[in-house]
């Protein structure tokens, strides 16, 4: 816990981060994080989380909030998000002249990722693989993570 202040200064809160131990003991551990205004209305919201692994703010606004509008923190709101226990996993395959080549010639995945192979690129799957091997995480903790792709043109 800490004594924390939001981005414009405004409201004083209690910024509470911390992990809930799953019913399944073989799930991941819940990171949480907590917004706790100094002057509570009684009220709290949720701010979702878990699908790309990241703990939204405690200092978020509503989606699709107008630019500068006030928000459920500074209105005296409890706040909350959670990772929901997904560590994410992402690979960032850098577009080289061969694989820009191939896109433009419209190939299909497979085929992209033959030349990445070539070029070097190791899947999601070898990486995990390769750390289990190095004890950096396990089968379980794997299996539960969240993936995606970024190609960078």
């Amino acid at each position: 816990m800490v004594k924390a202040t939001n981005a414009a200064g405004q409201t004083e809160y209690c910024r509470i981060s911390g992990n809930i131990r799953p019913v399944d003991p073989a799930a991941p551990m819940i990171k949480v994080q907590v917004g706790m205004p100094n002057i509570w209305n009684s009220k709290a919201m949720m701010f979702g989380g878990g699908k790309n692994g990241k703990i939204p703010s405690p200092e978020s606004n509503v989606y699709a909030a107008p630019l500068r509008s006030v928000t459920p923190l500074d209105r005296g709101y409890a706040t909350f998000g959670s990772d929901s226990g997904r560590t994410p996993i992402h690979k960032i395959i850098v577009a080289t002249a061969d694989i820009k080549n191939a896109i433009r010639h419209n190939a299909n995945a497979a085929e992209l990722k033959n030349i990445a192979l070539r070029e070097g690129m190791r899947t999601l799957r070898m990486d995990g693989v390769l750390e289990i091997m190095q004890g950096l995480t396990d089968l379980e903790q794997r299996r539960h993570g969240s993936f995606s792709y970024l190609v960078i043109l």
